[in-house]
């Protein structure tokens, strides 16, 4: 997902969504520049992916994140559809 007037700007944030073989669930990822923390772009990133993730009928979402990371389990929280999985601390 990229938007924005000037195509020579630079792209602080991205997101997917990956739709699993099942058809009712998908992967959702993201990225935010580390300048760019902090400003919401990462909620707003989740939350136009899941509302795609609604108008294609998938019910459900998961992101693995960095057991240390705490933006995407408070986004995960105010995003219905979304869901946090963080691996175990053995998996580096």
């Amino acid at each position: 997902m990229a938007a924005g007037p000037d195509r020579d700007a630079d792209i602080v944030a991205v997101g997917s969504l990956s739709p699993a073989a099942d058809g009712d669930q998908a992967e959702l990822g993201t990225l935010v520049d580390d300048a760019w923390r902090g400003r919401g772009l990462g909620t707003i990133l989740v939350e136009r992916l899941a509302l795609v993730a609604m108008r294609q009928g998938l019910g459900r979402l998961t992101a693995i994140v960095a057991a240390t990371s705490v933006a995407p389990l408070l986004i995960s929280n105010r995003v219905p559809v979304a869901r946090a999985e963080y691996p175990s601390r053995s998996c580096r």
